[in-house]
């Protein structure tokens, strides 16, 4: 058996030295994204010049411009782990449950199609209910983490039936032991410890930061817990279990000693936006009465053409409906979405709430609207609008005439709530 914990220290991290090797990295991982950048936009000029308007210059400016675009993604998204690595903030610790966390980290992961086969086995049963104190979107992206990390190690078994993730919880002197446990053919070619150091990667072929384990000891150590790898010989070959040590009380938690003068990290990767988050976290359990009456399954569809604002409005419908219900919030383009729909059959059973962006890409938000009024006629009581288009009167006159509920842009997350808790009530399924 080998064991292995954090050894390093943060402090050793905010040097010049180290701050400016960060950079580098992160550079290297996206391909020097400032040459790319200027070579994309150099083969931009040059199409403007030869003249866009050909199918094929349009062809090509949306395949360079989308690749532009997939570069910038992905080095927020690092710079965002590296942010959540260094910083000292504890964020806002709460109690809240051990299992609507693990449901929401499941629910993350498998919107990834790569991950949505992964089977993840608890061992222990959800009777056995434990509650957390910890900043409960920190920890959801760690816990996240640890599942990709297995999922990956889950995928390289190439096995035709790869045994699945094992979870399991203790309570002991107010503390939770959680484990997350996979199996692996051969053993970690690395020592334990060394995994846990920023950029370390047992593949260097593989396409990972090496930035998730470093995030993951940050975000428990600052919250006043813990985590140790260990590594065991089995029937099957090696098990790999990832072991937290899980504060359920304030007094076990450290102190928010440093909030005032360190940055806030945002707390799901890839979402540089803190919309409405801080406003959600601590009055979560004001809604507790308003969600209760809901289906214990809430399936909700958002068709929206900017990710940006599609993933945070699922960070805060994840936040208030997850810890209490089994949750999911799908984002959709508008052609994808009415694929799903045709795909599924009965579909006015399949969501119990959707949110359409009225101004789409190729395909209107009206038209989903009036597919959806022809096709699935079902649906239409749990279907509601959004928009940002606030001014125009022909937009205001469709969207009394439709008779459906709408937002505008920008809204605030109470109001998103609200929209979603009033649909959900329409729905047809069983109720607690």
């Amino acid at each position: 058996m080998r064991v292995g914990k954090p050894k390093f220290t943060k402090s050793d991290f905010r040097t010049p030295d180290k701050l400016s090797g960060f950079v580098h990295k992160i550079g290297h991982e996206v391909g020097n994204p400032l040459t790319s950048i200027i070579s994309l936009a150099s083969i931009l000029h040059r199409i403007e010049v030869g003249g866009s308007d050909s199918e094929k210059g349009r062809a090509k400016l949306f395949e360079y411009c989308e690749a532009i675009s997939k570069e910038a993604w992905r080095i927020a998204s690092l710079n965002d782990r590296l942010v959540l690595f260094l910083s000292d903030r504890v964020g806002a610790p709460s109690k809240f449950p051990l299992s609507g966390a693990l449901r929401r980290a499941e629910m993350t992961l498998k919107k990834n199609p790569l991950f949505e086969d992964i089977v993840i086995k608890r061992l222990t049963s959800l009777d056995e209910e434990v509650e957390l104190f910890i900043d409960p979107d920190q920890f959801n992206w760690a816990l996240t983490a640890l599942f990709e990390n297995s999922a990956v190690a889950v995928l390289e078994q190439n096995s035709s039936t790869p045994k699945p993730i094992e979870v399991e919880w203790s309570l002991s002197n107010s503390q939770v032991t959680l484990s997350i446990r996979n199996f692996r053919a051969e053993p970690c070619t690395l020592d334990l410890d060394t995994l846990f150091e920023p950029f370390v990667v047992e593949n260097i072929y593989a396409k990972r930061s090496g930035l998730g384990l470093s995030v993951v000891a940050s975000i428990l150590e600052r919250g006043g817990a813990a985590i140790e790898l260990e590594e065991r010989v089995v029937a099957e070959g090696y098990s790999f279990t990832a072991r937290l040590t899980l504060p359920t009380e304030a007094a076990s938690a450290k102190p928010n000693a440093t909030t005032a003068t360190t940055t806030a990290a945002p707390a799901q990767t890839g979402t540089r936006s803190k919309t409405a988050t801080t406003s959600t976290t601590g009055e979560v359990s004001r809604w507790e009465a308003k969600i209760a009456p809901l289906p214990d399954t809430i399936r909700v569809a958002l068709v929206e053409d900017e990710r940006s604002v599609g993933t945070a409005m699922q960070k805060i419908l994840e936040l208030v409906f997850g810890r209490k219900k089994d949750f999911r919030c799908f984002l959709y383009g508008a052609e994808e979405f009415l694929q799903q729909l045709e795909a599924n059959g009965v579909a006015g059973e399949q969501f119990d709430a959707v949110l359409c962006d009225l101004n789409l890409g190729h395909v209107s938000g009206r038209f989903v609207y009036e597919t959806i009024q022809q096709k699935y006629a079902s649906l239409l009581p749990r279907f509601a609008f959004l928009t940002g288009d606030r001014l125009s009167h022909e937009t205001q006159a469709f969207l009394e005439s439709s008779g459906r509920m709408y937002l505008h842009k920008p809204f605030e997350a109470e109001a998103l709530i609200e929209l979603v808790i009033t649909l959900s009530s329409l729905s047809g399924r069983k109720t607690p």
